[in-house]
């Protein structure tokens, strides 16, 4: 029983590092992935907020690109996100934004 206890420890001992670095790659995907969610919703803030100016100088198609630019980042960051972790994502605009399809509701 004392073996299996070392081999335990030392088991998660060297498996610590492993874990740090898993851990930085998802900080570090998050931290992107969050940069630009705060693009697009600076973006959809500014559209919202000068609402008139924007139909008045029909702007509506630059706005469009910008705000799809952002989300499509976005979304990169996320399946990079997801890539670090196996795939294994279960959020719908993830799912959309990696081209899979979303499972038939019961």
């Amino acid at each position: 029983m004392r073996w299996a206890f070392f081999a335990g420890v030392l088991l998660v001992l060297l498996l610590l590092p492993l874990n740090r670095w898993l851990a930085g790659r998802i900080q570090a995907a998050s931290a992107a992935m969050m940069a630009h969610k705060d693009a697009r919703m600076g973006a959809m803030r500014q559209l919202l907020g000068g609402m008139r100016a924007v139909k008045m100088y029909a702007w509506e198609q630059v706005f469009e690109a910008k705000v799809g630019d952002s989300l499509s980042a976005r979304l990169q960051a996320a399946a990079a996100s997801c890539a670090i972790l196996g795939g294994g994502c279960a959020s719908r605009s993830t799912r959309l934004g990696m081209g899979q399809a979303m499972p038939a509701a019961p």
